[in-house]
């Protein structure tokens, strides 16, 4: 275990969600995710049953990406990308201030732990899976099996990790043991996802021209194809709290923006203009 930074305090508080607005009005929103706007990238909120949007940052120096909410839905983790201000924050809906907690670490996603005390994220620069404690900064790799390993998440069911590896996804548990590679395809597989109890993963396979949905067990079995015809880059797959659906960043017949994949049949539906979404619990 090594401590390579220390947690930053408080250092931004954003305006936007303070705009003459109560916070607790946030409640209604269950999904949180990117735009492109003036330039750069912030982040929203949005209501799924009505469809209502409500800008959530204003950040005209910098983009935030990857917003992920907390297990207990209060608050949100994404990274900001600035020069001297980039990290990972995290934002407190309640209050409306938002502390870096890991600065630099360009590009790695954070996953929040379920008890909302560690992340894992991708140490670029070593090439490896770490695991960060928020208060006090320590950092512990996790020494998995595979040769090597990037853009982990943490199930909110248990100790457990999805990651893309050497050829496929992996899971493994947040010691390092009980490595499995889950997905066996010859096309690109990237982007892994637990469902919410734990026991599917979601990823994206495919090539260039096209890259769709897949979802496994999480021991492995019953891999198949959810969806059919979509092209994506940066998708991150998100579990809705009930596992009858997930949202991904993609293309269809050339619209990009949120789509909603049904778990059972595979029917696409676009949501909204977006990015990078999550669902609260």
């Amino acid at each position: 275990m090594r401590k390579l930074w220390t947690v930053v305090p408080l250092l931004l508080l954003l305006c936007s969600v303070a705009q003459g607005q109560d916070a607790n009005q946030y409640d209604k929103y269950d999904i949180v995710f990117a735009r492109e706007v003036d330039g750069g990238t912030d982040l929203f909120l949005a209501q799924k049953s009505t469809g209502e949007v409500v800008r959530l940052t204003e950040t005209p120096s910098r983009s935030e990406s990857f917003p992920t909410w907390s297990a207990d839905g209060r608050s949100i983790t994404y990274m900001a990308h600035e020069e001297e201000n980039a990290g990972v924050y995290v934002l407190d809906i309640e209050t409306g201030e938002a502390k870096r907690v890991i600065p630099g670490f360009e590009g790695a996603i954070p996953s929040w732990s379920p008890d909302g005390r560690q992340m894992v994220l991708t140490d670029t620069d070593a090439g490896a899976i770490v695991i960060v404690d928020l208060e006090s900064g320590e950092i512990t790799p996790v020494p998995h099996e595979a040769e090597r390993g990037s853009y982990a998440t943490w199930s909110k069911a248990g100790p457990h990790l999805v990651f893309e590896g050497p050829g496929g996804i992996f899971r493994t548990d947040t010691d390092g043991k009980n490595t499995k590679k889950l997905s066996n395809t010859p096309d690109a597989n990237e982007w892994p996802s637990f469902s919410r109890d734990g026991t599917l993963v979601a990823y994206g396979s495919g090539g260039d021209e096209e890259k769709n949905l897949w979802i496994v067990g999480a021991d492995g079995t019953d891999a198949r194809q959810l969806s059919k015809g979509l092209q994506f880059g940066d998708a991150y797959p998100a579990w809705s709290p009930d596992g009858t659906t997930i949202l991904l960043t993609a293309s269809a017949d050339g619209k990009t923006g949120i789509y909603e994949i049904n778990v059972k049949d595979g029917s696409t539906k676009r949501l909204l203009d977006g990015m990078m979404a999550d669902m609260r619990k």
